[in-house]
């Protein structure tokens, strides 16, 4: 079984959804000074969001890895 695919999956940083709000708390989100971060929240709070509009920002250089 090829699991090639599913791999290349989890490495694509996805699209920031078209109604995305950039909140106070964004602007807050420093993840630039950092070698690695974890975002850890429950389903729905808008965890990818919030570090899509964050590194969309700081122009930061990324490796994405969705789990």
């Amino acid at each position: 079984m090829d699991i090639t695919p599913i791999l290349k999956a989890k490495l694509v940083i996805p699209e920031i959804p078209h109604r995305a709000l950039y909140s106070e708390r964004i602007k807050k989100l420093d993840i630039a000074g950092h070698r690695a971060v974890i975002v850890n929240a429950p389903a729905g709070c808008g965890k990818t969001t919030a570090v899509l509009l964050s590194i969309q920002k700081q122009r930061s250089r990324v490796h994405w890895y969705r789990m």
